[in-house]
C-alpha cells in the first residue's frame, strides 16, 4: 500500500458550491475533482517551464 498524505483546503460557500456542482456534473467527488484540476495545474506549469525557463521568475497568478 502506498503512503497516504492530506491536504486541507479552505474556501468560501460560493466556492465549495460552484466546485461540488462541477463535480457532480462530471460524476466525481469534490476531493477527486480538486485533485485532478490541481494535477493538471501543475502539469501545465512544469511544461511552460521546461519550454520557457524564464517563468520560473513570474509570479503566481502572472
Amino acid at each position: 500500500m502506498s503512503a497516504v498524505a492530506r491536504f486541507d483546503l479552505k474556501m468560501d460557500v460560493e466556492e465549495k458550491e460552484v466546485i461540488s456542482r462541477a463535480a457532480a456534473l462530471v460524476g466525481t467527488t469534490m476531493a477527486a475533482f480538486v485533485r485532478m484540476a490541481a494535477k493538471e495545474k501543475a502539469h501545465e506549469g512544469f511544461t511552460a517551464c521546461r519550454d520557457n525557463p524564464m517563468t520560473l521568475y513570474l509570479p503566481i497568478g502572472a
